[in-house]
């Protein structure tokens, strides 16, 4: 999930406020439509909703896309706050990551998301999340300005748990921090197996030699039977 989509802006900055949800639903809403490959169903929460943390409107960009037991979620911690660093108020949104927990936010909506799943009775294996903030972050990053705080990552751990027991959640596919790393996702010894994958920025870097425009830092997440069997992490020039 971008970040500065909560917030576009171009060379020059250029933008009054955090609108860029909307134009993020405009762009990809035809892709959350029917028809769905066999056994694919999808759910997206296309929809406003008031944003009482910055007295605005949102348009939190979170969905659902279910495969037999495999359940993706795509989630919008992004925060709707403006840079503080001169000369870039007015370029994206901060780093930080936050809950949105009040009607229609991303918290509760994941929350009842998985209550749904979990009531079905199915017995799910392959949870996995796709966001732009990852939950362990460098030791240069302190995760209180550029992630979740401790708080906030006990108040996601304490409700997934209550939902699914921890081995239903196989991981987390982020990036924000620009560099591709594998580990564990949460520093406690019961959240060992569920796996943080990091992808790298999808933008030229000065030492690399390489127009930003053949540029690309992805990930290629290969499934087979309903389980990730491999995350491959793709770095340099390439043809898109």
């Amino acid at each position: 999930m971008v970040r500065d989509a909560s917030r576009p802006y171009d060379d020059y900055g250029n933008n009054p406020g955090p609108d860029g949800d909307a134009y993020f639903a405009q762009l990809f809403e035809d892709r959350f439509l029917p028809p769905f490959p066999t056994g694919v169903s999808v759910k997206y929460n296309n929809q406003t909703t008031f944003n009482p943390e910055f007295n605005i409107t949102s348009w939190f960009q979170n969905f659902m896309v279910r495969s037999n037991d495999l359940v993706l979620f795509g989630l919008d911690w992004n925060t709707r706050k403006a840079p503080v660093k001169p000369g870039y108020e007015d370029r994206g949104v901060g780093p930080t990551a936050q809950l949105h927990d009040f009607p229609g936010g991303t918290l509760q909506w994941l929350d009842a998301q998985l209550g749904e799943l979990a009531a079905s009775g199915a017995n799910f294996t392959e949870i996995v999340f796709l966001q732009h903030h990852p939950y362990t972050l460098q030791i240069y990053a302190p995760d209180v300005i550029y992630g979740f705080s401790p708080e906030k990552k006990r108040i996601i751990q304490e409700m997934l748990q209550e939902r699914f027991p921890i081995s239903a959640y196989r991981g987390v596919i982020a990036g924000h921090l620009h560099r591709f790393w594998v580990g564990e996702a949460f520093t406690e010894p019961e959240w060992a197996s569920f796996t943080q994958w990091e992808t790298d920025a999808c933008k030229g870097h000065e030492h690399d030699r390489v127009p930003k425009e053949r540029w690309a830092g992805f990930s290629l997440v290969r499934v087979r039977n309903g389980r990730i069997v491999e995350v491959e992490q793709i770095q340099g020039p390439h043809t898109l």
